[in-house]
């Protein structure tokens, strides 16, 4: 498959990965001026929230109790005419070790508004770790989770399961297959289930004495609605991953993504180059960017649009595509567009147990909807404690 790709876009894209090759050599240098730990720093690497002997018994008797609190604004040019700027975040994690090859997990989180008491989201999650061998090992749960709308029947029930395998080959590879299955309900009496099932394979392979791995990786991904014919999204991606020092991890690589809303149907064709990079410019303060140069071809002007991708290390925000009632003309319309992505910003750990973060992500779209600009600029902002 061949991207075309508009030369402007190209043009944008080379410049902004020129930006992070310029500040990945800026904080090399800020590496190599660095010295050792200062008394005068060792309050942040104290732990406030739990103190050093209850963590040595927690470790003595199998137990862990991780619990976090933060809050996290993304897009306040919108979220501010809404009256609500942050949301809240907790999440509490419990892990007993019931073998020296067999763990399990409980897990629990829920997100609300500043303003309103009521949950916004929350979720459980029951799990499990077995590592019978040293080069195997077995992970799988069960998941629940709660949506609240303020739309009546628009809330919405997800439950499922997960498992997955990751071997650990010779010459340093390992190989992961994953499978998830969720059924979603809604709270509209008339609602219609809808079932999702999807599919992961990734092989990550160190090349040689390098600092630097090839990893491919699978993904496909059914969804049914009421028993509808299901949907399909299947991708492939390819990249490379480069430590040219301790501190600094780049990704670069091309992923593919193929969407059919009807079987055998192509409806959206997305291709992408995209860069990852992440760099530790000084002990508390990490820094991230992320550029990519997206090709999407459809055949209706109701195709999903393309997601916004804003991962780490190359790995795009999760999106699932919604389903199309139909088609809008009978005969399908051919539609290409080309977005461009790029998202920086920095991390900081204020102490051992308190971090933040701000990211600022820009998108310019080349053919953009009737009534858009073309541009689409987010700020996130996040605050997290633990104990």
């Amino acid at each position: 498959m061949r991207a075309s790709f508009s030369i402007n876009l190209m043009t944008r894209g080379y410049c902004i990965l020129g930006l992070v090759v310029l500040l990945m050599g800026w904080a090399q240098a800020q590496d190599a001026v660095q010295g050792a730990d200062s008394p005068a720093d060792a309050w942040q690497r104290h732990d406030w929230l739990k103190p050093a002997e209850d963590q040595q018994r927690q470790a003595a008797s199998g137990e862990t109790f991780h619990a976090t609190a933060g809050q996290d604004v993304t897009n306040p040019f919108t979220v501010l005419s809404t009256g609500s700027l942050w949301q809240e975040k907790y999440g509490a994690v419990y892990t007993r070790r019931l073998a020296d090859t067999l763990s399990l997990s409980c897990e629990s989180s829920a997100v609300t508004l500043d303003n309103d008491s009521e949950d916004l989201s929350r979720g459980q999650k029951v799990g499990f770790q077995f590592q019978p061998v040293e080069q195997l090992t077995l992970r799988g749960d069960l998941h629940d989770t709660m949506s609240d709308a303020l739309l009546p029947g628009a809330s919405t029930t997800t439950s499922g399961a997960a498992f997955s395998v990751e071997s650990r080959l010779p010459l340093n590879a390992v190989l992961t297959f994953g499978l998830h299955s969720d059924r979603t309900r809604t709270d509209a009496p008339s609602g219609l289930d809808t079932q999702t099932n999807a599919y992961d394979a990734q092989l990550k392979q160190p090349i040689g004495q390098l600092p630097l791995s090839a990893i491919l990786k699978g993904h496909y991904e059914g969804t049914s609605d009421g028993g509808a014919p299901a949907t399909s999204l299947p991708s492939l991606e390819q990249s490379l991953v480069w430590k040219p020092l301790q501190d600094t991890t780049i990704q670069a690589g091309l992923r593919q993504q193929q969407y059919q809303e009807y079987p055998g149907v192509d409806h959206l064709l997305n291709e992408a180059l995209f860069a990852d990079w992440s760099q530790k410019v000084v002990d508390d303060v990490t820094w991230h960017s992320y550029a990519e140069v997206l090709n999407s071809r459809g055949l209706n002007d109701q195709a999903p649009a393309a997601p916004l991708a804003s991962g780490a290390n190359g790995t795009a925000q999760a999106t699932t595509p919604g389903s199309n009632a139909s088609l809008t003309s009978s005969l399908p319309v051919s539609i290409d567009d080309q977005t461009l992505t790029f998202s920086t910003g920095p991390s900081f750990r204020l102490q051992k147990d308190i971090s933040a973060s701000f990211e600022y992500s820009n998108r310019w779209d080349q053919n953009p909807a009737p009534g858009s600009v073309g541009q689409e600029q987010r700020v996130s902002v996040s605050v997290k404690g633990s104990f």
